[in-house]
């Protein structure tokens, strides 16, 4: 009996042993988990920077004085220098343009300046990269009953540094039927009142301001929308009126 119980403690044991080694296998297979591996975010996609548009800038005009002034004269002509072109050369170009458009025309180094008045200014009419349009305006004195007015303008292509006419703006059928079809307004001179005369009158203008000038270089002047006109008009209240009409109604491809 004593062995019979002995032998069942042994048995017991053992199985507790072998239980036991069972489980350490099952630990030791268990798989340890695998480390985190963190992918880094793609970074955001960043676009090119633009290219830096190119420096168009627009040239500054100023005003200069030619100043002359002695017992027999008094002489003051206002007129625009420009700078700011593509080079200096340019710039000369367009100044001398000005000058000899401007204060020579109304008077000349060795002129007799007996009895001489003059008294002349300029305005700016438009101005950008490309392109520079100015009014001129004086009145003249050199004896006798009443001075004299003179009014016109200058158009300069600044890129070449040259004038240009009304033809590269303005195609002369293309005017005709400007003035014929009502598209042409008083802008300024002499009363309105003497170009509201009706349509009977549209013609003449236009003889009156075409026929005048074969090449049109100083009677005349353009901004991004509108043709200026410059039309002498002999009158006891001004010498010259000044009409307009949109671009649009007047391109050189309608001549």
């Amino acid at each position: 009996m004593k062995l019979l119980k002995r032998l069942a403690i042994c048995a017991f044991l053992m199985c507790a042993v072998l239980l036991s080694g069972c489980q350490k296998i099952v630990d030791d297979a268990q798989v340890s988990p695998s480390p985190t591996i963190e992918v880094p975010s793609p970074s955001p996609e960043l676009s090119p920077e633009p290219s830096p548009s190119p420096d168009v800038s627009v040239p500054t005009v100023r005003t200069e004085r030619y100043v002359l002034q002695s017992e027999s004269a008094d002489i003051v002509i206002e007129y625009p220098v420009i700078s700011g072109l593509a080079d200096a050369n340019l710039d000369a170009s367009v100044n001398e343009l000005l000058y000899d458009t401007i204060v020579n025309r109304y008077f000349e180094e060795g002129d007799d300046v007996t009895n001489v008045n003059i008294d002349a200014s300029w305005t700016l009419r438009y101005i950008d990269a490309e392109r520079l349009s100015v009014s001129f305006a004086a009145y003249t004195y050199y004896g006798g009953a009443h001075p004299n007015g003179v009014y016109g303008a200058i158009n300069i292509d600044l890129r070449a540094g040259a004038v240009f006419s009304l033809g590269s703006v303005a195609g002369a059928e293309s005017l005709r039927s400007a003035f014929d079809t009502g598209l042409v307004e008083y802008y300024d001179g002499v009363g309105s009142g003497i170009y509201d005369e009706g349509p009977s009158w549209a013609d003449s203008w236009f003889e009156q301001y075409y026929g005048n000038s074969d090449i049109h270089l100083y009677d005349f002047w353009c901004d991004d929308a509108y043709l200026y006109v410059i039309i002498s008009v002999p009158h006891v209240v001004g010498d010259h009126i000044v009409l307009r009409t949109a671009l649009s109604n007047v391109m050189p491809n309608g001549n």
